[in-house]
């Protein structure tokens, strides 16, 4: 009742189990639930809207016929421990009275391809495995967890539900909402090129409305670069450019990263501001511009070159008329001309 992680979370237990969990548990408060068994999921619950879901499988090794289910377990951690949040499966007491009902021991060597269930535990903690499952919700479910998260009136929860396989408790099971979900599992390895970032982007359109999701003149800035530098002594203070509603706003996708970064070389060169980043859902490539109006005057030399290459994007471009681009340059040239040598009256044309 006051922990996260799984802790002091016991599952499946006998009558007997429970009442010796509870006499020794240093606990004030306790839940004793009824267990059911079937497909856990976590579905991610924001604004009303359900942005994200993913199936809990339990950790699990594959035999090969060679290595034994511990040597296996350890190659699997192996496999995970260079990332920023490592699923470590941990062979304890619990896993091997989990294996001996199945009169299996970790010192055995499954067959080749023969999959081992080490216990019955599904979150990250004891190293659980997750498949991405948005896809796969009906509009029943969908509804049942936003209800869920209206009833307790919090914009964004994880949800953790059982669809029950046991044909005397059919239907599906709320287990807990949680007001402080956590998100890395929608991006694990384990979800592959399918999972993409729409909860995360939908939690920002939340709070901040008038984000670049939804097409608003702000903007966005890779702060990497930005922090990096400042980290290396090389600048001690970023100007970031303040955002009139003359500027335009753009986010335009592309199958070719090639093209992408083609159109985003030019647009650099213009002096607009730009973010590219392949999207994980798919082969597309986004450009997200932000266009001053003197980076559109500079870009006007490469306005054929953009309609080849991006004519979506050229059309809807409020380009600036070409004498005004002429005046505008024309003026400051003389400027810059006229400080250099006060004398010269050298006529300037563009």
């Amino acid at each position: 009742m006051d922990a996260s992680l799984a802790e002091d979370v016991f599952l499946d237990l006998t009558e007997a189990q429970v009442i010796a969990e509870v006499q020794k548990s240093k606990r004030s408060k306790l839940i004793v639930e009824e267990y059911i068994s079937g497909t856990e999921l976590r579905i991610t619950v924001v604004g009303g809207k359900v942005v994200g879901a993913y199936i809990r499988n339990p950790p699990n090794v594959v035999g090969d016929g060679v290595h034994t289910i511990a040597e296996l377990v350890d190659l699997k951690n192996k496999k995970f421990e260079t990332f920023i949040y490592p699923k470590r499966i941990h062979l304890e007491q619990e896993a091997e009275g989990h294996l001996a009902k199945s009169g299996k021991k970790t010192s055995d060597i499954p067959r080749d391809g023969e999959k081992v269930t080490l216990w019955h535990y599904r979150n990250n903690r004891h190293g659980a495995e997750f498949e991405t499952a948005t896809h796969l919700l009906n509009d029943s479910l969908k509804q049942v967890v936003i209800s869920a998260s209206q009833a307790i009136g919090l914009p964004v929860t994880g949800i953790d539900i059982v669809i029950s396989d046991d044909e005397n408790t059919p239907g599906s099971f709320i287990l807990e909402i949680n007001e402080r979900p956590n998100f890395s599992q929608h991006v694990f390895p384990d979800l592959g090129a399918s999972a993409g970032m729409l909860p995360f982007d939908s939690i920002i359109d939340l709070y901040f409305p008038k984000s670049t999701f939804n097409k608003f003149n702000n903007a966005m800035f890779d702060y990497k670069p930005v922090l990096n530098t400042m980290q290396s002594g090389a600048m001690d203070s970023v100007a970031l450019p303040v955002i009139r509603d003359d500027f335009q706003h753009f986010r335009i996708n592309f199958r070719s990263e090639l093209v992408a970064e083609a159109v985003a070389l030019k647009l650099r060169r213009s002096g607009a501001f730009i973010i590219v980043k392949p999207q994980t859902a798919g082969a597309e490539y986004v450009l997200d511009v932000l266009f001053s109006p003197r980076s559109l005057m500079f870009l006007q030399s490469d306005r054929k070159i953009i309609k080849e290459l991006a004519p979506e994007l050229e059309k809807v471009i409020s380009w600036p008329s070409p004498d005004l681009v002429k005046a505008t340059f024309t003026s400051e040239a003389r400027g810059q001309w006229a400080r250099i040598d006060p004398l010269s009256e050298l006529p300037l044309s563009f």
